[in-house]
């Protein structure tokens, strides 16, 4: 009888690490730093007509900066914090003009869902706020011509937003091995980025001509180590 116990006491611990290796399961939220690139197709709304040509055609842009990103197992659960430097334009599709020009230190803080589908690959969701301060020039020229009723020379200008600029991340992604993140993002401005104005060269006068919003859609993709 003795025996048999000791043998069942020795099955047991032969067995135990195995039983165990397989009910543990790794919980720790996971905190990494990265880096983040990638190209921007830029969207832009004008509160007038008037200025709408200047904007009908957008241009290809860019973000690049470093990232912070969390990712929980429970739940899947998840969030990710960037400084990114970022470029955006758009100009007229006649091509006489000097584009719009937006380049500016973003900070996008998105919270994200996973669906752990496998080890390898995790599809996601994510939205969050982010807040746009510009860190290039405030104003850029974009056409000369004469005045309709006046005569004089004038002068438009595309004034970037001295003011921090807010606007929402809509998107969707995936995770691969924990290492790489590969981002679809749709980010919608919430407040003006700057403001058109036509100047008199002959009596300094200006006139504000209307404001627009710098939007943009975004292949973001980051590699944490």
């Amino acid at each position: 009888m003795k025996k048999k116990i000791v043998i069942m006491m020795l099955a047991l611990l032969a067995v135990a690490p195995t039983a165990w290796g397989q009910l543990y399961v790794d919980r720790t939220p996971k905190l990494k730093f990265g880096v983040t690139a990638g190209l921007n197709m830029t969207t832009m709304t004008v509160t007038r007509s008037t200025v709408r040509p200047y904007t009908e055609r957008t241009r290809a842009g860019f973000a690049v900066g470093p990232t912070l990103s969390l990712f929980s197992p429970v739940g899947g659960f998840g969030g990710d914090l960037s400084a990114l430097l970022d470029y955006r334009s758009a100009a007229s599709k006649s091509g006489g003009s000097e584009p719009v020009k937006s380049v500016s230190m973003q900070f996008p803080l998105n919270l994200s869902y996973s669906l752990k589908t496998s080890d390898v690959a995790m599809p996601f969701i994510f939205v969050g706020p982010q807040m746009g301060i510009n860190v290039g020039t405030v104003e850029h020229t974009m056409a000369f011509g004469i005045g309709s009723t006046t005569g004089h020379q004038m002068m438009r200008k595309w004034i970037n937003e001295k003011k921090p600029v807010f606007s929402m991340n809509f998107g969707i992604g995936v995770r691969a091995m924990e290492t790489v993140l590969v981002r679809l993002c749709y980010n919608m401005p919430l407040t003006k980025s700057g403001v058109f104005e036509q100047w008199d060269l002959e009596t300094g006068e200006s006139t504000r001509l209307g404001s627009g919003k710098i939007g943009a859609v975004q292949i973001l993709i980051s590699y944490l180590f």
